[in-house]
């Protein structure tokens, strides 16, 4: 990159876009493919693939966008939309995610909306982060989570708490929420203890 001051510039990716489809040989196999988000056991059996179209955009090394777009070209439209967005200043950063999935006629689209954001302090010795997702179409909160830290230079302490809200699968899955909180201890050059005086849990069932 071009100098300024007297120091070289860096090359960054600023914008990228593509666009996918695949053909099944076996329209079994677009069952199975990873490649898409559409893809799921029991959806018809297809020889393409959705269009998948993906960008990115990042117009500073502080801010980054992405979005994902996935159309049947089989007749069953936009069956998938995602678009999130990372900021970051200083030793704080923020992470928003939306995505909507409608993978039959038939089916109530799924809406989904996560979020995290963590902060440390300047001399880096505390450290916290929250994360939620939210399920919009059932107006649920699915999981959360906090994270909390304290390292010094020989050692340190994490705390972690988490809670679940499961969907109602049936009688086979008959826990409905659950809540965990585990304490980790850290020693230098020894990498973490977890659970050093036991997990604690609740479930609600």
């Amino acid at each position: 990159g071009k100098a300024a001051n007297g120091v070289k510039g860096q090359t960054r990716e600023f914008v990228t876009i593509g666009v996918q489809q695949t053909y099944y040989s076996t329209p079994e196999s677009s069952q199975y493919d990873t490649s898409y988000a559409s893809a799921f056991r029991g959806r018809r059996l297809v020889a393409l693939s959705p269009i998948a179209l993906s960008a990115r955009v990042s117009p500073s090394s502080r801010i980054d966008a992405n979005t994902r777009v996935e159309y049947d070209v089989s007749g069953l439209g936009l069956q998938v939309w995602t678009v999130g967005s990372t900021m970051s200043a200083g030793r704080s950063s923020t992470n928003l995610n939306f995505s909507r999935r409608h993978l039959t006629s038939t089916a109530t689209p799924d809406t989904y909306l996560s979020s995290s954001t963590s902060l440390s302090s300047p001399n880096g010795h505390y450290a916290g982060s929250y994360a939620l997702d939210w399920d919009i179409t059932r107006s649920r909160i699915v999981s959360q989570r906090m994270m909390g830290s304290y390292m010094a230079q020989c050692c340190g302490l994490q705390v972690d708490f988490q809670k679940f809200n499961f969907p109602n699968l049936g009688a086979g899955y008959p826990v409905r929420s659950d809540r965990r909180i585990n304490f980790s201890l850290v020693l230098a050059g020894l990498g973490s203890f977890s659970n050093f005086v036991g997990a604690f849990g609740n479930t609600v069932r």
